[in-house]
């Protein structure tokens, strides 16, 4: 594999779990040369069946680092106020810049349109809609005009087919 990404960073969100989306891409991306800045919340992944990498997330870290690059983390709720300028903010001044936003979080809401509450609407609202939003702001704010600047938002469930509850 090239490494055709060498010198540049990519910051990815929903990066917790080494058999996740956000591992995956976070390991191609430093497989191609690109130091890395994770976003992860394991109070989130504790809640649901997969459950939080407690013991792995310093060896998901490690694992990338082997490949040479720089890695850094942070574990951080993207529905507070302002966090989503926390992340970029810390990873840009950790790694100088950053050429890549990988917007991979989500946050999941398993009950049907009966049981919905305020407060999960909420939540989807802010982590789902605002915080991707704040975080690309954020990074077009600071991205220096190098050629890589790009912004990437992840989605899944759609291979399910049609979620009709």
């Amino acid at each position: 594999m090239t490494r055709e990404l060498q010198g540049g960073v990519a910051i990815v969100t929903g990066a917790s779990r080494r058999q996740g989306i956000g591992f995956a891409i976070a390991r191609r991306l430093a497989s191609m040369g690109a130091g890395l800045f994770l976003q992860s919340y394991a109070p989130y992944d504790r809640l649901k069946p997969w459950g939080a990498n407690e013991q792995n997330g310093d060896g998901m870290v490690s694992e990338l680092r082997a490949t040479g690059v720089r890695v850094e983390s942070i574990e951080l709720e993207l529905s507070e106020p302002g966090s989503p300028a926390k992340l970029v903010t810390s990873a840009t001044e950790m790694h100088d810049h950053a050429d890549i936003l990988v917007i991979n979080h989500a946050y999941d809401i398993p009950e049907s349109l009966d049981e919905l509450s305020i407060e999960q609407i909420d939540m989807h609202l802010a982590i789902n809609v605002s915080a991707p939003l704040l975080l690309a702001k954020e990074f077009a704010r600071r991205h220096d005009c190098r050629q890589r600047g790009r912004i990437v938002k992840m989605t899944s469930g759609q291979h399910l087919g049609p979620m009709p509850s």
